[in-house]
């Protein structure tokens, strides 16, 4: 008995090949997240940390002013509490950013045990690499509102730079397991890699106020993206 083989017809090939892109494409879609700060207050993923600045949105604007002295030029943050992490791939992408009386920007942390030479019960020691506008520093921030120095257990991997940019119309950071990408108004603007920092757990929008007891400083930013494979997003704020 003869048995024939049919061979696939043009339709069924176009399904399947329509469905695997389909599957791929569906697997390998990163989570998008967008705050255009638009409403009359700030989302609930935001958490302030530090007493010094108000953050608030005005006019489709996040807005953060140093509404407090201080002796010491205070750091302070406005922490992303949605997505906690950890995270091995992200991109963020902030529009429209505006610090000329400080220092504004994004920080990017991860949690490291304590140093061995700290007191016995101290807790995790928060580290970040700050990205302002116009330079990048490593910083350790402790507690609600404070800056620490810089990293005490190995050299940072960022270049020691200043460049002439209070204000740019956009700000992306790409963080591929340990590489941190910064690409300002288009251009790359620092590439390197921190084997220290396989993960990130901490995301921040921070500002570096004024000391010795002057006020004022501000900051400003239009919007703020984050996407990421890891990140877990409601449907009615994705993109």
């Amino acid at each position: 008995m003869n048995h024939q083989v049919q061979k696939p017809t043009h339709a069924w090939l176009t399904i399947v090949i329509l469905t695997v892109c389909l599957c791929h494409a569906v697997s390998s879609q990163a989570d998008v997240w967008l705050d255009e700060f638009n409403g009359d207050a700030l989302k609930p993923a935001w958490t302030q940390v530090g007493p010094r600045f108000t953050w608030e949105t005005q006019d489709g604007f996040l807005h953060v002013e140093q509404v407090v002295p201080a002796v010491d030029p205070p750091l302070e943050r406005l922490e992303l509490t949605a997505f906690p992490g950890p995270h091995q791939h992200l991109t963020i992408t902030a529009t429209n950013l505006k610090g000329e009386t400080s220092s504004f920007g994004i920080a990017l942390g991860k949690r490291f045990p304590p140093h061995p030479e700290a007191p016995l019960g101290s807790p995790p020691s928060p580290h970040y690499y700050v990205f302002f506008t116009h330079r990048i520093y490593d910083r350790i921030i402790h507690g609600k509102g404070s800056g620490g120095g810089p990293f005490t257990r190995w050299v940072p991997r960022h270049p020691g730079t200043i460049w002439d940019t209070k204000v740019l119309k956009e700000m992306k950071l790409i963080f591929d397991a340990g590489r941190f990408q910064m690409v300002a108004n288009g251009e790359l603007r620092a590439d390197f890699v921190d084997d220290h920092f396989d993960q990130i757990e901490l995301i921040s929008v921070v500002m570096w106020g004024n000391g010795e007891n002057f006020v004022g400083a501000e900051g400003w930013m239009d919007s703020f993206t984050i996407s990421g494979p890891s990140l877990d997003v409601e449907p009615k704020g994705k993109l």
